[in-house]
C-alpha cells in the first residue's frame, strides 16, 4: 500500500510475526497511528495478537521462520 506494508489484525504483515506500528502502519490503519495517541491502541492489538499466536500452531514454527529471515530470505512460504 503505497510503499508500506499491507497489515491485518493486530498490526500483523503477510509475514507470521512481523508487526508494524507508527507511521509504517498509517496506510492501514489511519493517520493516527503516526501519532503517540495511537499508541495504546496499537500495543494492545499487537500484544492480543502475539498472545493468540501462542496458541495456535502455524504452518512452520518462530525459530524456522528467523532462521530465514537471517538468511536473507525475504518471503517465508
Amino acid at each position: 500500500v503505497r510503499g508500506q506494508p499491507r497489515l491485518g489484525a493486530g498490526y500483523e504483515s503477510s509475514l507470521p510475526g512481523l508487526h508494524f506500528v507508527g507511521a509504517a502502519s498509517d496506510a492501514s490503519y489511519g493517520p493516527l497511528m503516526r501519532a503517540i495517541a495511537g499508541t495504546a491502541y496499537a500495543a494492545h492489538a499487537v500484544a492480543a495478537r502475539a498472545a493468540s499466536a501462542l496458541e495456535r500452531p502455524g504452518p512452520m514454527g518462530w525459530t524456522r521462520t528467523m532462521e530465514l529471515l537471517e538468511q536473507g530470505i525475504g518471503r517465508v512460504p
